[in-house]
């Protein structure tokens, strides 16, 4: 992360350079101008007002283009650190490993990229010219006030901490109420959310009383926390003006004693009363500052953590492989967490074309076989190859290349119809499609869309799931692929269009490895070999026949199924 960020410092030096130019020159302008203003009202006697009203008019143009120019010049930066964090942050998600993604939510993912960046650049963008401004100034003020009158400095310069201790306080006030509001904003439209999304089982059961009761019980307290943050905020500003006022007062009662006594002049008066302003105005802001600041480095720290993650390994090899003989797990062990092992010493062999079936409960080890086939996950001993190739020396590009997935919960992306059978597929042309609708019947649901194959699929909802599946089904077909993984792949086709689509899956599994996973016990009954599962491991496997001799594990599931 520190890398990346010095990239960008490193490509924009001159704009940096500039920044610090301008922000010295809009310091010193605000430290010079009611000197100006000063030596005006002491020499408005000699009628040289001309003058005066010529050096204040360039003294301000000067302070309205430094800040212009500043303001130019941290947009580009802000824009460009913008554009490169979310490009490696983009990166880092089609990189990282798996795993690493599957424990973030994607909400978090998201906020990497919108929330996260934007609270760093506007960490850029807002604070930094303020920052060094307002250091520049504060500093050039001390010293010519100092040179003016010790007396009225020490009242100036002992008042700017008050301003910032009671507008820290308020500050820190008015953050943990918003903090609070907007959690309870979280809680309400999540709320909102599932009321919404879950509208037919509210009517169904009867439940819109309970469910307005309890949304006006999260409404009410996202009112009382909404008084509480906006009472303390509007405490920000009558506050400041306070402390100021009484140190206008302060100056300008022991100015007018001096002035009595001919130590101070009208004119230096005049100035420390304008100096009241811009130089208590730094201490007040720096609450705000430091609040942004913090909230940047949090913000930095979440996007570090994420682009620190460790990559898929991927080695440097063009060669395809070309499944000759066998797939084989050999003395696998695997954990979900480091300390629990969830697959012990599995072993199986796979010989080519074969068609595999595995089966067992919810949470026995199904999918999870499979991620570590893909290497979505990383073993932690043993080793999985093929044809006696590890296929951690194979390169994840050209292993995924060869197998071809549908999973239960397959994604369609948004496009065309077209576009998404041909996913993964840089070839397709019209004898393609034409072989599809023979064999899979897609004419059954594409025709009825407005445009065919090239209606663009905005939203997943415009199709059933079913369709969808068949969609997946027959982007497989195309792709063709040496190793099959069917996922509970026809779980969400009803029974006559399974039918009709068999023949397809019938195809893919002939001419390839195949792994499937079903609940439906009937579609594996002609599978070659039959895992059963239990917890990571495979307690039984054989032919439907074999197993069902044994009376074993398979024996009671495939029975309890049958008499349902």
């Amino acid at each position: 992360m520190k890398k990346d960020i010095n990239i960008i410092f490193k490509d924009n030096k001159k704009l940096f350079l500039i920044i610090l130019v301008f922000s010295f020159i809009y310091g010193i302008g605000n430290v010079f101008v009611p000197i100006f203003i000063g030596n005006g009202l002491n020499n408005i006697v000699n009628n040289n007002i001309l003058s005066i009203i010529l050096i204040l008019f360039f003294s301000y143009i000067i302070l309205f283009l430094s800040e212009i120019f500043a303001s130019i010049s941290l947009n580009k930066i802000s824009s460009s650190l913008s554009k490169k964090l979310r490009h490696n942050i983009f990166k880092k998600i089609n990189t990282i490993k798996i795993s690493y993604i599957d424990d973030m939510q994607i909400g978090d993912i998201l906020n990497l990229i919108n929330v996260d960046i934007e609270n760093i650049i506007r960490v850029v963008n807002q604070t930094s010219f303020k920052i060094l401004s307002g250091i520049v100034t504060i500093l050039g003020i001390t010293i010519v006030i100092i040179n003016i009158n010790l007396i009225l400095a020490i009242i100036l310069i002992t008042s700017a901490p008050i301003m910032f201790i009671i507008s820290k306080f308020i500050v820190n006030k008015t953050n943990i109420y918003f903090i609070r509001r907007a959690d309870k904003i979280s809680d309400l439209n999540e709320y909102s959310e599932e009321i919404i999304s879950k509208y037919k089982s509210i009517k169904n059961y009867m439940y819109e009383k309970e469910a307005i009761q309890k949304f006006e019980q999260i409404n009410n307290n996202l009112y009382n926390i909404s008084l509480k943050a906006q009472f303390f905020s509007a405490l920000t500003n009558p506050s400041s003006r306070f402390v100021i006022n009484i140190i206008y007062i302060l100056i300008g009662i022991t100015g007018a004693i001096l002035a009595q006594k001919n130590i101070i002049s009208v004119g230096e008066i005049s100035t420390f009363l304008i100096y009241v302003n811009i130089y208590t105005r730094p201490f007040n802001e720096i609450t705000s500052y430091i609040t942004e600041i913090q909230t940047g480095i949090v913000s930095i720290n979440r996007i570090k953590a994420i682009l620190d993650k460790e990559d898929e390994s991927n080695i440097e090899n063009n060669n395809m492989i070309k499944l000759k003989k066998c797939i084989e797990f050999k003395n696998v062990e695997f954990s979900y967490k480091n300390n629990k092992k969830f697959i012990e010493n599995l072993n199986f062999v796979v010989n080519k074309n074969e068609k595999i079936a595995i089966v067992g409960k919810t949470g026995s080890g199904k999918t999870t076989l499979i991620n570590l086939l893909m290497k979505f996950y990383n073993i932690n001993n043993g080793s999985i190859m093929i044809d006696g190739v590890d296929i951690e020396n194979i390169p994840n590009k050209i292993l995924r290349k060869n197998i071809g997935v549908v999973l239960q919960d397959s994604k369609l992306f948004f496009g065309t119809i077209k576009e998404n059978i041909s996913y993964g597929n840089e070839i397709i042309d019209e004898s393609d499609i034409r072989n599809l609708e023979e064999k899979m019947n897609l004419d059954s649901f594409i025709n009825r869309l407005y445009n065919g194959y090239d209606t663009i699929i905005e939203n997943e909802n415009m199709l059933s799931i079913g369709e969808i599946q068949l969609i997946n089904i027959a982007r497989l077909l195309l792709l063709k692929p040496q190793i099959v993984i069917l996922d509970e792949a026809t779980s969400d086709l009803d029974i006559v269009t399974e039918k009709k689509i068999q023949n397809a899956i019938k195809e893919i599994t002939e001419n390839a490895t195949s792994f499937i996973i079903a609940h439906r016990l009937s579609t594996i009954k002609n599978a070659d070999k039959i895992l059963y599962m239990e917890d990571g491991n495979i307690i039984e496997q054989g032919s439907h026949e074999e197993l069902m001799r044994k009376k074993g594990k398979y024996f009671e599931l495939y029975s309890y199924y049958n008499t349902k």
